[in-house]
């Protein structure tokens, strides 16, 4: 048993299938190498967001790097209620692909 998988979010099958179809899609994803700025971006929203909305480490860094390269139409994507939640207060467009809202 792999006990990094071990939360019981998932099975098997599902995990396979997730890692199935992240292979598949990487090649639209647009990959932002982590630097200064988006340290400082991440930085900037943990002091301003972190407490009100939850926001945590590695969200500031997911979300700080997408604002530095986001365009007008773009939709940040994410699954987690609090983190869409403080991009949608940044004034970002947003998707909750579980729930299929914006």
């Amino acid at each position: 048993m792999n006990l990094f998988f071990d939360t019981k979010e998932i099975d098997d099958q599902e995990l396979n299938e997730a890692i199935s179809g992240f292979d598949e899609n990487y090649s639209y994803f647009h990959v932002e190498p982590l630097g200064q700025m988006v340290l400082q971006e991440a930085e900037e929203l943990l002091m301003k967001y972190g407490k009100t909305y939850g926001l945590r480490t590695l969200d500031a860094l997911h979300l700080g790097t997408f604002l530095l390269i986001k365009e007008d139409h773009w939709f940040f994507v994410a699954s987690d209620d609090h983190f869409i939640s403080a991009a949608k207060a940044m004034g970002v467009l947003t998707l909750n692909p579980l729930t299929k809202t914006a």
